[in-house]
């Protein structure tokens, strides 16, 4: 659920993916034990920021969309096709 996962191929994304304020940590860790010997240990540490799910949830979010009309003629950027600047220019 945090990470994703595929099957039957297709690919699930998880929280990791979705949610800023969620991210992990791949670490080795190192255990004694009691004969005295020492043992790494592979582990993920996952952590969560408030201040930053308070961001993201509270909205900001930007998206792409495919952009569905021809806009090469849109000289001022707005996709509208209404070139108000270039009328200015023009007038």
């Amino acid at each position: 659920m945090l990470k994703g996962y595929e099957s039957q191929g297709k690919n699930y994304t998880g929280l990791l993916e979705k949610c800023p304020a969620l991210s992990f940590t791949d670490r080795t860790v190192m255990l004694k034990e009691d004969e005295g010997l020492s043992v790494r240990r592979r582990t993920e540490a996952f952590t969560w920021s408030r201040e930053i799910y308070r961001q993201w949830a509270n909205g900001g979010a930007c998206w792409l969309d495919r952009d569905l009309h021809d806009d090469h003629h849109d000289h001022d950027g707005d996709h509208d096709d209404d070139d108000k600047d270039n009328k200015k220019e023009q007038g």
